[in-house]
């Protein structure tokens, strides 16, 4: 269980660490890694309740649980904005496009804190500078 523990908190985040982007963009990355974690991955203290037998659970039943569907939605929306900041950071035609996609634009407004809004504003904000 030590060894989980340890290792949770190394694989993504030194991925994310190596990523050639600002400092800003990496921790709002490390969060939602985070928080995918947290979402799909049992805890050190789950495992604990497991190994000791609190709690095991033989069978699984399917229920529909409208609080993590929505979690999971949220997260989903993350994801996909992180992906799109990604590529536009990766290949800089890509900016204009984006921000031309009046429709993705709409769908990422549910994003708190959106990598791909914030970083159509830095850029712009840049190229102001330079006219």
């Amino acid at each position: 269980l030590e060894i989980l523990k340890e290792i949770d908190k190394l694989t993504g985040n030194k991925l994310i660490q190596e990523l050639s982007i600002d400092g800003k963009y990496k921790e709002q990355i490390k969060n939602l890694y985070s928080d995918l974690c947290k979402f799909t991955h049992p805890s050190y203290n789950e495992w604990q309740k497991i190994v000791e037998g609190e709690k095991f659970e033989s069978k699984i039943t399917f229920s529909y649980d409208k609080e993590l569907f929505e979690e999971n939605i949220e997260l989903t929306d993350r994801v996909i904005d992180v992906i799109v900041f990604l590529l536009m950071n990766f290949h800089n035609n890509m900016v204009e496009k984006i921000n031309q996609d009046k429709i993705f634009l709409e769908s990422i407004k549910n994003v708190k804190n959106s990598l791909v809004t914030q970083y159509i504003q830095e850029v712009g904000k840049k190229n102001e500078k330079q006219i």
